[in-house]
């Protein structure tokens, strides 16, 4: 009989789940015959017979998990009987249930029970000294009324007996700290945050499992990934002058507007972004997607910083966003926000454009995905379609990611549509 065992596919694999079984039991299977698929971190893999013969036993079916050499069943030879079951008769027998009767047939008789302590009449203060000498009280005549055993009686036998007190209790020395584990997970929130309406806790896959286990113990936290581009600006800037000084009379559109607008455009296209990595229950983590965009976008205050909520931004004409976005920011000012505009958000955009920075980078907002740094508009060198060198506006944008929910490669494709976005930004007046 030969065992099916969970293989070690890979450097880094623990344990897989059983796919499923292409045998049934009592099968004849030929050796090297696809048998079982199993699961792994990363892929679906396929394991082969041992040896020929009958399928004989499942120990693990599908959807169990074993660890690397755990049997997952046995191939017998074909002549082999298939395992039945124990008999009755063969099953082990019970252990013997005590009748609270005394067992005569022990080989040793039961111990004689020891007298208490407590039976004996002394005064407290007797107990105490004989306590601290170690004595047992019933070995000290007492001569107080009714023989009760007496401070004196104890200081006498002490005496009579030339005895020491018991040397004081050594304390406890304090244990030595454990050595600190290499990675330290971050800390779960106690019990999954409650889910608003159209939104649903997706489990990751075993390969999402694993790559934010192994994202975690890189960067304890939110395991961040930071992704840049470039965006020629000419044709937005052209576009942001014709809305201010053209029939749109009264209406003032900054930088930060169009780019707002355009982040909440391209967001419908990438939803992992717009989501919150989630501690599901009995530990399967998973995410949560946001059905509606509610970007936080970042105003500076003399004593810090606050990123009011712009609900819905995708819904919005970059009209609505500027007005709006004029609004949260008087209003945080002011100190005027809601309790909602601060809570709320799904993804942050931090502009530094206004202080001539060239490069930045975001932390994440917990429990959101993703967040967004803007730097400044500079004027550089620039080749055209055409091969000629000329001046561009060219602003640099980075993408955090929480590398958790989702890759560089989704961060990279976001910041791709949100270039093209960008340089033909027609499309953000539809």
């Amino acid at each position: 009989m030969a065992a099916v065992t969970m293989p070690k596919l890979s450097d880094t694999m623990q344990a897989g789940i059983v796919s499923r079984w292409l045998k049934e039991l009592g099968d004849q299977v030929e050796k090297g015959e696809v048998l079982v698929e199993i699961e792994t971190d990363k892929a679906t893999m396929e394991l082969a017979a041992p040896e020929s013969g009958i399928l004989s036993q499942i120990l693990v079916k599908a959807g169990g998990s074993a660890t690397v050499g755990m049997p997952l069943g046995h191939v017998a030879a074909a002549e082999a009987p298939l395992p039945a079951p124990p008999s009755e008769a063969e099953a082990p027998s019970p252990l013997p249930v005590s009748s609270g009767e005394p067992d005569h047939q022990l080989p040793f008789p039961p111990s004689p029970a020891l007298p208490d302590p407590d039976q004996v009449k002394a005064s407290p203060l007797a107990r105490q000294l004989a306590q601290a000498y170690g004595l047992d009280l019933h070995l000290i005549p007492g001569t107080g009324p009714g023989g009760r055993l007496m401070r004196e009686d104890v200081e006498a036998f002490v005496k009579r007996n030339k005895l020491l007190p018991l040397p004081p209790p050594e304390a406890p020395s304090a244990p030595l700290p454990a050595p600190l584990p290499a990675y330290l997970p971050p800390p779960l929130l106690a019990h999954p945050p409650t889910l608003k309406a159209g939104e649903t806790l997706e489990p990751f896959s075993r390969m999402r499992r694993a790559i934010s286990l192994k994202m975690s113990e890189a960067k304890p936290g939110i395991p961040h990934l930071y992704v840049m581009t470039e965006i020629e600006m000419t044709q937005a800037l052209k576009l942001r002058q014709q809305i201010n000084t053209g029939q749109l009379a009264g209406v003032h559109i900054s930088v930060n507007d169009l780019i707002v607008k355009a982040t909440a455009q391209v967001l419908r296209r990438f939803p992992l972004l717009n989501s919150s990595f989630c501690p599901g229950p009995n530990g399967e983590d998973g995410v949560v997607v946001h059905p509606q965009i509610n970007l936080n976008v970042a105003v500076a205050l003399a004593k810090g910083l606050v990123a009011p909520t712009l609900f819905a931004a995708d819904q919005q004409s970059l009209r609505e966003v500027a007005e709006a976005l004029r609004d949260l920011a008087t209003r945080a000012r002011e100190g005027k926000l809601k309790t909602a505009e601060l809570e709320e958000g799904t993804f942050t955009i931090t502009n530094l454009g206004m202080y001539e920075v060239v490069e930045a980078t975001a932390i994440i907002t917990p429990p959101q995905a993703a967040a967004l740094a803007v730097a400044a508009v500079r004027q550089v060198p620039v080749i055209n379609t055409a091969g000629q060198v000329g001046l561009g506006e060219v602003l640099r944008v980075t993408l955090s990611v929480d590398h958790r929910v989702t890759d560089g490669v989704v961060a990279a494709q976001f910041l791709l549509e949100l270039k093209r976005l960008l340089q033909t930004p027609l499309a953000l007046l539809l």
